[in-house]
């Protein structure tokens, strides 16, 4: 047998997953955004979702994991399988409508609404401290919209502010469903109420029209979703969720980097300082709780 490895190895290996695990999702945003071009949004999440299934099912099939079907919380996964359906949808449509650096940027104030939202849904105590982090982090969020000139967006603004509050809602969902039920579990369940409900609208009202053209885009989605919903996992598993926060900042650089790469979009200074100011304020609320949690 090998040696086994020790914390700090797991900690780096971690922090190299979850690192990649943003990779990942950003690709599945661009791979998103490129389809939106030729796709509905529900559409996009149909063909993700008709990816995705079939190799969970061959994954309990060759493991014998079966029993990861079974569950007594059915109305949970439902409520957050239908949650997450729809931050998919708004997520999606806040790429196809603004530039990779600009979606993320508002999508990572996530963070700061799952403070907000744990005062009255999980009974926890938030101070001025914290509080007064989530309004600066939205006045930060309110520079990447730009409220002002010509390249201001409220529409496009305002649909990923709530794919930001709707990723929060699922967070919040994910610790209830984390106590009792296995990943594998609520990730099945969440694909094929997402693939049924947007199944319904391309069966039987957009219909079945695949581009040729265009089906490695389609299969970039899933495929992507897919592995950063692995490496995410498995980071989680090998260091605690203090540790790793920082490191989901990266989004913002990848986003940044494939946004000028692919579509020649390259961030203003008020996208810039917008994004500085949310990710301090989310810095600032992770040191905050730790220091709370050490004097527990």
């Amino acid at each position: 047998m090998g040696e086994k490895p020790n914390f700090d190895d797991n900690v780096v290996l971690g922090i190299v997953f979850i690192s990649l695990a943003g990779l990942f999702v950003t690709l599945m945003n661009a791979c998103a955004k490129l389809a939106s071009e030729s796709y509905d949004i529900l559409e996009i999440v149909f063909y993700r979702g008709l990816f995705i299934l079939p190799l969970l099912f061959l994954y309990m099939s060759v493991t014998r994991k079966w029993s990861v079907l079974k569950t007594s919380a059915y109305k949970t996964h439902i409520l957050r399988s239908i949650i997450g359906t729809i931050s998919v949808c708004l997520v999606y449509l806040s790429y196809s409508l603004l530039p990779m650096a600009d979606a993320t940027a508002l999508l990572m104030t996530s963070g700061l609404i799952i403070t907000a939202l744990s005062a009255p849904f999980l009974g926890e105590r938030v101070g001025p401290l914290r509080w007064s982090a989530v309004i600066i982090g939205f006045i930060g969020a309110l520079l990447v919209i730009r409220p002002e000139g010509d390249s201001f967006k409220p529409l496009a603004g305002g649909i990923a502010l709530s794919g930001a509050f709707t990723i929060a809602s699922v967070n919040l969902l994910l610790r209830k469903l984390g106590r009792s039920e296995p990943p594998l579990t609520t990730i099945t369940y969440f694909i094929i109420c997402s693939l049924a409900v947007s199944g319904l609208y391309v069966l039987f009202y957009k219909g079945v029209q695949l581009d040729i053209a265009t089906l490695h885009i389609l299969a970039g989605v899933g495929f992507f979703a897919l592995l950063q919903q692995i490496f995410k996992t498995y980071a989680t598993v090998w260091a605690e969720a203090s540790v790793l926060s920082p490191y989901t900042y990266l989004n913002l650089l990848w986003a940044v980097i494939l946004g000028v790469v692919v579509w020649d979009d390259w961030p203003s200074l008020s996208v810039w300082i917008g994004g500085f100011i949310i990710i301090a304020a989310n810095g600032f609320v992770l040191w905050r709780e730790q220091k709370l949690n050490k004097n527990l």
